[in-house]
């Protein structure tokens, strides 16, 4: 299976929105700052 830039695009707004539904109300429990330097290298790939 390829995945495209849009299919890519479509995961990451999947994953921004289940990051807000599960870690909102709750910034201290997860490391938010290695979440998005992670998010930034995918986004830097496509």
């Amino acid at each position: 299976m390829r995945i495209t830039k849009k299919m890519a695009r479509e995961l990451l707004e999947v994953l921004e929105e289940v990051k807000e539904e599960y870690f909102g109300a709750e910034r201290g429990k997860y490391p938010f700052t290695e979440w998005e330097q992670k998010r930034e290298r995918v986004r830097e790939r496509l």
